[in-house]
């Protein structure tokens, strides 16, 4: 077999070519990639949202009431007027007052269309329960619209003899210490005399006093106003004003 020669500079190549593989070969370093593993991002849950119902309260105001305005009753002396005398037999202490001292006027209630009989110098108190009561006398002789009514609890009860009592509007009213009494005979009855009694039942019979005044012109008069003016010597007390 015939020798192979290699030249010098063959010989620094070829160790010129090992160095540099020396240097770029070898074992490769792994690279080791940290995974960094981020935290699990917690998981905010948020609290369920809780919706407050609100009740809303609607306040309706009370309608307001216009208070109707006080309603006053004027008293003045009538021509249509008498004097209240007592009647029958009686003794003493009989009477509800002594005999002429109560008058009665007359007015014509536009309202009611009823005769009114409006007592002066009747203290309703003092006399106990009494039967007031009214009619007219009819120029044919007759009396018509004959009514009573208690001026208080028991003034005309009586079993065997009971007097006819007033219907509505008819009756007897007391404002203070003024009396009335709205009767059932109509304004529209102009002739006649109108009657007006005071009176109370005793046995089976009527005691008291009674009166008569012919129909004449005579003013209006307000029932069952909230006061009543009076004049002066209406009352013993002097009071000009009456409330009802």
């Amino acid at each position: 077999m015939g020798s192979i020669r290699i030249g010098r500079r063959e010989l620094l190549w070829g160790i010129a070519l090992v160095l540099v593989a020396s240097a770029c070969g070898g074992t490769t370093a792994e690279t080791t990639v940290s995974s960094s593993t981020a935290a699990p991002v917690a998981s905010s849950t948020a609290a369920p949202t809780t919706t407050t119902a609100t009740t809303s309260t609607t306040t309706t105001a009370a309608p307001t009431t216009t208070a109707a305005p006080a309603v006053a009753g004027e008293v003045v002396p009538t021509a249509v007027n008498a004097t209240l005398m007592a009647y029958g037999d009686f003794a003493a202490g009989d009477l509800p007052f002594a005999d002429g001292s109560v008058m009665v006027y007359w007015f014509a209630s536009q309202a009611t269309e009823r005769w009114v009989a409006v007592f002066k110098h009747w203290d309703v108190g003092a006399s106990g329960p009494q039967c007031p009561g009214a009619s007219i006398l009819l120029p044919s002789g007759q009396f018509a619209f004959v009514s009573n009514d208690p001026s208080a609890p028991g003034g005309c009860d009586d079993p065997e003899n009971r007097p006819k009592i007033a219907e509505s509007p008819a009756g007897f009213r007391q404002c203070g210490a003024l009396a009335y009494y709205v009767t059932e005979v109509p304004i529209t009855e102009q002739e006649g005399f109108l009657f007006a009694t005071v009176e109370r039942v005793v046995d089976g019979g009527f005691i008291g006093s009674t009166s008569q005044a012919q129909i004449a012109a005579t003013p209006d008069f307000i029932v069952d106003a909230d006061s009543y003016n009076v004049p002066a010597d209406f009352f013993a007390s002097g009071e000009t004003t009456v409330s009802c």
